[in-house]
């Protein structure tokens, strides 16, 4: 009787991830569908990736956060998934904060590090631009490439 109740529990998971996944809105059906813009959808970043690797142009990307407060636990995450995913975007070079010096794992670290080096330093360390990072409440992230000459 155990085992029934037990494998009728199981049925019963299985069936609702089914249904749940059968959706128009499902995350499944929106990552296999091939239309353009579902990717973006599941993830808000993927399409800022070509402009991080634009912007590095084949060396390493500095970044500067402007508007955002990592006190603010919306804003700190904000800032944290832009620094990881211009890191994924750019690899094997580096995003770097500051100097680059600091591990990086929460917001707090994050702002204590956005401390933008001066031009001679980043020009010495292969930086090719400074992705200015600014939040406007009304319009979201806004992204400004400056480049190192």
């Amino acid at each position: 009787m155990a085992s029934a109740v037990v494998f009728v529990a199981l049925l019963l998971g299985v069936l609702q991830l089914l249904w749940f996944n059968t959706e128009d809105n499902a995350p499944f059906r929106l990552a296999s569908s091939g239309e353009e813009g579902q990717r973006t959808l599941l993830d808000p970043l993927a399409g800022a990736d070509e402009t991080f690797r634009q912007a590095a142009n084949g060396g390493d990307l500095a970044l500067h956060f402007e508007g955002l407060n990592p006190d603010n636990f919306e804003s700190g995450i904000k800032m944290c998934r832009i620094y990881f995913r211009a890191n994924y975007a750019v690899f094997p070079h580096r995003a770097i904060v500051g100097r680059g010096d600091r591990v990086i794992n929460y917001p707090a670290e994050l702002a204590a590090a956005d401390l933008p080096a001066d031009e001679a330093w980043l020009k010495q360390h292969n930086v090719r631009a400074m992705l200015l990072i600014h939040y406007d409440p009304s319009s979201g992230v806004l992204l400004d490439v400056k480049p190192i000459r």
